[in-house]
Order: structure tokens, then C-alpha cells, then sequence
């Protein structure tokens, strides 16, 4: 009888003591406007180019998944931002891009504006989509006791 209370004491006073180590990153993210599937040949060649507020950066995109399920990741050159991601993703039916901005070095701001253009190789824009941040969520995903600073996750509304 001993030992089970002992040991759900123990547990109890260690489950207290323990935090996870669940990463994350602030930033924002967004979708494109679906794409139907005979735009894959316009997308090949093309460029992407991705703003937050004033500084932009681009990429070239590949070929386009071929099969359903199934994506391509592109990253963005940008001078600010740790990381940004295109991800191509097809459908039965359409294409979706996805884009997602990681900005530990940056500051987030309500009001900030997000931009995307896809243009084909002729020049022509394919697609575009523009938001601003109407406010920023903080995220501790391991518990705000664990976490030294939360992650601000843009809430963004379309432009």
C-alpha cells in the first residue's frame, strides 16, 4: 500500500517538474486561390514572390506534383526572415499553394501586410493574394510554465 502511494506521489511531483520540448515558430501563414489543374504547365518556370510589408523575395518553381496527395517545397530567398516555404500541393482536382513565413528575425506587427504573386514565365500573373495581420496569437506549446517566450502566429485577414 506503501510503495503505490510512494510511487503516485513520485509521479505526481514529477509530471510537475517535466516539460516537453515541443518547437515552434512564429510567423505567419496562408493559402494562394486554387489553381485548376491545367494551369501545371504555366506554373513550371515560373516565379514566386512573397513580401511581408516591404521586403520581398523569390523563387523559381519547378515542375508541378504530377500525382494527387503529393507536393513540392520551395524556399524563398529573403534578407529578413529565417525561412520562407512555398509548398505546390496537388489535388484531385486543383493545385494549392501554401505559404509559410517563419520570422524569428523580425518583429510582428498588427497591420503588417503579406503578399504573394505567382507569375508564369511569359510575365503573366497566374495568381495572387494579399493579407494583412489583424492581430497575433501567442502559442505555448509546451505549456506557459516550459516555455521561455511564446510564438506569435500572425491572424491575418485578406486585403
Amino acid at each position: 500500500m506503501w510503495r503505490v502511494v510512494a510511487t503516485i506521489a513520485i509521479s505526481t511531483l514529477l509530471s510537475a517538474c517535466l516539460c516537453t520540448k515541443i518547437g515552434c515558430t512564429s510567423g505567419a501563414n496562408f493559402n494562394l486561390p486554387d489553381l485548376p489543374l491545367d494551369e501545371a504547365a504555366r506554373l513550371e518556370g515560373g516565379r514566386i514572390e512573397i513580401c511581408h510589408n516591404d521586403v520581398c523575395g523569390t523563387a523559381a518553381l519547378p515542375a508541378a506534383p504530377a500525382e494527387a496527395g503529393t507536393g513540392i517545397i520551395v524556399s524563398v530567398e529573403d534578407p529578413i526572415h529565417s525561412f520562407v516555404h512555398v509548398i505546390v500541393w496537388r489535388f484531385d482536382a486543383a493545385f494549392r499553394i501554401e505559404v509559410d513565413i517563419a520570422a524569428r528575425n523580425s518583429v510582428l506587427v498588427d497591420g503588417d501586410v503579406y503578399t504573394a504573386t505567382l507569375t508564369a514565365v511569359d510575365g503573366s500573373v497566374v495568381t495572387s493574394a494579399a493579407f494583412h495581420a489583424t492581430s497575433h496569437r501567442d502559442q505555448f506549446p509546451n505549456g506557459e510554465r516550459c516555455d521561455d517566450h511564446p510564438c506569435r502566429v500572425a491572424v491575418l485577414e485578406p486585403r
